[in-house]
C-alpha cells in the first residue's frame, strides 16, 4: 500500500515538472512555399532575413533551406535591426546538422544564450567559410524583408520584401511555476522530512 505522504510528494513533483516545462512558439515559417532559386552566402557575401519576436526570449531555433555549394563552415548569426537592414551582432546560433552538397534541405541552428526583447525585429544572417545556397521563393503572398552585404556585413543593401528566403524560426519560453505549485511542493517536502524524523 502506498503511504499518502509519498503519494503527495510524487504528485507535487509531477505538477512542478509540467508547470515548469518550456513552450515553443513559432515566430515565422514559410518552409511550405515553392522554391524558385537560391543566393550564395560566403565569407564576404552575407545574406539575411528579418523576423519579429513574440515574448522576450533567450532561446531561439531557426531552420534554413540550404544546399552546400562549396565545403565550409556555415554560420547563422542574430543581428539587431536598423531601419531596413541588420545592425549589430547579438549572438551566433549553433548548427545541429550540416547542409547537403547534393540536395536542398532544412538545416537547424539554435542558441539558448541570446537576449532578445519582446515584439522586436531581428535578423538571421547567413555566412560561410565556403559557399552555401539559401533558397528563396517568388510567392507573391510572401512579403518578408531580406538584405545582402558584399563586404562581410560592413555595409548592407536593403532588397525589399519580394523573393524572400525560405526559413522558419521559433523561440522557447520557459514557463514560471505558479505560486500554488511551489506551495504544494514545499508542503510535500515538509511531509517527507517529518517522515524521516519519525
Amino acid at each position: 500500500m502506498f503511504n499518502s505522504k509519498y503519494v503527495v510528494l510524487m504528485a507535487s513533483c509531477v505538477i512542478l515538472a509540467v508547470s515548469s516545462a518550456s513552450s515553443a512558439a513559432v515566430l515565422y515559417d514559410n518552409t511550405s512555399t515553392t522554391v524558385d532559386g537560391a543566393d550564395n552566402a560566403t565569407s564576404t557575401t552575407y545574406i539575411a532575413s528579418a523576423f519579429t519576436t513574440g515574448s522576450a526570449t533567450s532561446a531561439l531555433t531557426a531552420s534554413l533551406l540550404l544546399e552546400q555549394a562549396t565545403t565550409g563552415i556555415d554560420t547563422v548569426s542574430v543581428y539587431s535591426s536598423s531601419t531596413y537592414t541588420p545592425d549589430s551582432l547579438i549572438g551566433v546560433l549553433t548548427a545541429s546538422s550540416t547542409a547537403s552538397a547534393t540536395s536542398v534541405g532544412l538545416v537547424t541552428f539554435s542558441s539558448t544564450s541570446l537576449s532578445l526583447s519582446a515584439n522586436t525585429t531581428y535578423w538571421l544572417v547567413l555566412s560561410s567559410t565556403g559557399s552555401v545556397a539559401w533558397s528563396y521563393s517568388s510567392d507573391p503572398t510572401l512579403t518578408d524583408a531580406w538584405a545582402m552585404s558584399t563586404n562581410s556585413g560592413v555595409v548592407w543593401s536593403s532588397t525589399g520584401d519580394s523573393y524572400p528566403y525560405v526559413f522558419s524560426v521559433s523561440d522557447t519560453v520557459a514557463a514560471v511555476p505558479e505560486p500554488a505549485t511551489l506551495s504544494l511542493l514545499g508542503l510535500s517536502g515538509v511531509a517527507l522530512l517529518r517522515r524521516k524524523r519519525i
